[in-house]
């Protein structure tokens, strides 16, 4: 089998299968993942969420996050033209803490070299006072 993301995409499901540990299942979950992340990286930057305002990151991030029951730290990668590139969990956290040091939220975005970073967090209780901790 070929090495590699590009490998794994240029993979057929009879190669995967012959791997060892990774069964008719497991393989047609890869191949579908791949397939998956193939169509979402040919989709034309206008099909992507465009985010401008706070209520643009709400309508595309509340529908999940309001439900959780734990405390979750998320950070939009946006491109030039403030295009969400990606929405990464950066900490799951508590019922009622997601502490993360600054590196380890702006890590991916060095790393993918974005133009803007949005950090996204939720208050499972409802209550979005701000903890003593927080206001340090």
């Amino acid at each position: 089998m070929r090495q590699g993301l590009s490998g794994l995409a240029q993979t057929n499901f009879g190669e995967l299968v012959q791997q060892h540990g990774l069964g008719p299942a497991k393989a047609a979950e890869l191949m579908a993942a791949m397939e998956l992340g193939k169509r979402i990286a040919s989709l034309p930057s206008d099909a992507r969420a465009r985010v401008s305002t706070s209520a643009d990151v709400a309508h595309l991030l509340l529908p999940e996050m309001m439900w959780l029951s734990k405390e979750s730290l998320r950070v939009l990668l946006l491109n030039t033209r403030n295009f969400v590139m990606v929405v990464r969990e950066v900490y799951n956290g508590t019922i009622n803490s997601a502490e993360r040091r600054v590196s380890e939220v702006f890590r991916d975005a060095v790393r993918e070299n974005c133009k803007s970073v949005i950090v996204v967090h939720n208050h499972p209780s409802g209550d979005p006072t701000r903890a003593a901790k927080t206001c340090r």
